[in-house]
């Protein structure tokens, strides 16, 4: 192989430092790549160009003379030096994709510089093309492959993957020659294609975009990888079959991963570019929803079929349809029984809460989305989440499964705020009193209602935060306080209670700020009711440990104020005189002071 000249160790010292300088220097490039980009480009521009073509020079050259695999004098030391230096040259052009893509993009609009763009392109796809069909460390098939994703997702010009280096890549994706990369090496090059082929071309109008030659070519290229995939539904005894199962766990893996990454890239694109994803994914994901039950005790395949689904429903919620929705909740809503839920709890396991939290995320779109054709999984969304979730995590310390389990009741709120309460006609013309206002489905909003009141009386101070601020967002949309107080249970007294009770604690004094507003939101529903009733039964029926007279001193210091600021210094002022009375209640000699409870 090649063989670097170097006589002395003094050489290779210099060498080594020199090596390490550039690829700071190349560092820092890549830092400033910003500047290059936008109102800057013009001006900028003959700047950006040399430094590129430069860039481009130093990783072709690398690439082509394999410094990679070149043996030299103190190779332990060297041969890191050059690969970083590689590695770093393929970072950084990365760095200036977007500086790339603008660059392509003022070619075509003013048909000029097109041989300058061309000849950054060629040498920046020969280099990745001829990395990622090399066996060499792991850390450059990474840049390569980063790059690639860039190239295809952020430039993507027409004739990309028309460039000869980029056919052979696709056609040994194709073919499944490039099994052999590293799994994340793999993930991100089907990424890269996949985005190449899905993602409109700029500045093409859509009657150019040659929808139906891309399409054939996307199904090529993921019909090799899936074609095993989809075979697993249809072998025999493969739900008894242990050997088997663990023999096909990393194809699984593997397949999936790749296939979220697919969807992920079109979450945000258009109507063609996700049909095109969702011909590649159709037959997969009836397969993983199968694969579901037999891998249910495994959760390392169970995440990755659950980030699959997750993804499939983000990217792609219309184009599966409510049928496919609909199969999916029911069948891993059966799976997911409270006692299942409580063994991943209680152990613990980070990859069993994981695909907990991916499947309530997955709800969550389901939830939001404002179809009318989703409409019907509500009621079986609620009922799953506070008959089988809720019980378990109550009493849990478990705040991220807690937290995504709340912001899915949220989205439930604010989503389908007519599933609990209609507006009549008279209502819309200002016509109706509060009789008039129909509440439907009671149990469930109460049950809501009643989680996110217990959350208050826990210490995770996020969570308190994240449903302080989800009341308020449905109170200022929906007039939730009102709402409250018409429901059965006294559930807007019980809140209150709840939140004075956590000011005169201070358990959770870095939110006494919010806490106040809320309570002064709830309160201006009936300051009347407030004062003349809930607090005096809060005051004597409320609170344990103070006297009589002592709480007669405090009904005497509260003033009946209704703007915010009053409100705020007299709840401060009434929480306070509560704390100090207590405390000092609490440091008497026991039968000093008669207590009233």
């Amino acid at each position: 192989g090649r063989r670097l000249n170097i006589s002395t160790g003094e050489d290779a010292g210099q060498l080594h430092t020199a090596l390490r300088d550039l690829t700071t220097s190349m560092q820092f490039l890549g830092s400033v790549a910003d500047h290059f980009i936008g109102d800057q480009f013009a001006g900028r521009y003959d700047q950006a160009y040399s430094m590129m073509d430069k860039l481009c020079k130093v990783v072709l050259y690398s690439t082509e003379h394999e410094l990679f695999m070149i043996a030299a004098p103190v190779s332990e030391v060297l041969c890191p030096a050059l690969q970083d230096v590689h590695a770093q040259g393929l970072s950084t052009l990365r760095a200036y994709c977007h500086w790339l893509s603008q660059f392509y993009v003022e070619t075509v609009r003013h048909q000029q510089q097109q041989e300058n763009f061309a000849s950054l392109l060629f040498q920046a796809t020969d280099a990745v093309a001829f990395i990622l069909d090399r066996v060499t460390v792991e850390t450059l098939h990474l840049a390569a492959a980063r790059l690639l994703v860039s190239l295809c997702a952020t430039v993507r010009p027409q004739y990309l993957l028309g460039l000869k280096s980029l056919q052979s890549l696709l056609n040994n994706a194709a073919t499944g020659a490039l099994a052999a990369l590293p799994h994340q090496v793999q993930l991100l090059v089907f990424e890269g294609l996949s985005s190449a082929l899905v993602l409109p071309w700029p500045e093409l109008p859509d009657s150019e975009q040659q929808w139906d030659a891309r399409a054939s070519e996307h199904s090529t290229l993921f019909k090799g990888l899936s074609r095993q995939f989809c075979q697993l539904s249809h072998v025999g005894g493969f739900g008894e079959d242990i050997v088997l199962q663990e023999s096909v766990k990393p194809y699984i893996q593997r397949t999936l991963g790749i296939l979220t990454r697919l969807l992920n890239a079109v979450r945000s694109q258009g109507t063609k570019s996700k049909l095109i994803v969702h011909h590649a994914v159709e037959g997969p994901m009836e397969v993983s929803l199968s694969l579901f039950p037999v891998y249910m005790r495994q959760p390392e395949v169970i995440d990755s079929i659950m980030s699959f689904l997750l993804a499939l429903f983000e990217s792609l919620i219309h184009q599966i349809g409510p049928k496919f929705v609909e199969r999916t909740t029911q069948t891993v809503m059966g799976l997911f029984t409270s006692q299942q839920m409580c063994e991943t709890v209680v152990q613990e396991s980070k990859t069993g809460s994981r695909v907990i939290e991916r499947f309530l995320r997955l709800l969550q779109v389901v939830v939001k989305d404002p179809s009318s054709a989703f409409k019907a999984f509500i009621p079986n969304i609620i009922r799953f989440c506070m008959e089988q979730i809720y019980p378990v995590l109550a009493n849990r310390d478990v705040p991220d499964i807690k937290s995504v389990m709340f912001e899915l009741l949220h989205g439930v709120l604010v989503s389908h705020w007519r599933h609990f309460f209609t507006t009549s006609v008279l209502d819309k013309v200002g016509a109706s009193s509060k009789s008039l206002e129909r509440i439907e489905n009671e149990d469930q909003f109460m049950a809501i209602m009643k989680a996110i009141g217990e959350s208050f009386l826990q210490p995770d101070i996020a969570l308190f935060k994240q449903n302080l601020a989800s009341m308020e967002s449905l109170h200022a949309k929906s007039r939730l306080y009102q709402k409250l107080a018409l429901v059965r249970g006294g559930l807007l007294s019980q809140l209150l209670n709840v939140l004075l009770h956590v000011l005169a604690n201070k358990s959770h004094d870095l939110l006494r700020e919010e806490i106040t507003l809320v309570l002064h939101n709830m309160a201006a529903v009936d300051f009347e009711n407030f004062y003349g009733n809930f607090l005096p039964h809060f005051l004597w029926s409320g609170l344990d440990g103070l006297t009589e007279r002592q709480r007669e001193e405090l009904a005497r210091g509260v003033d009946m104020h209704k703007d915010l600021p009053s409100f705020t210094r007299t709840i401060h002022h009434l929480t306070s005189d509560i704390r100090y009375y207590l405390i000092c209640n609490a440091s008497l000699p026991a039968g000093s002071v008669k207590l009233n409870s």
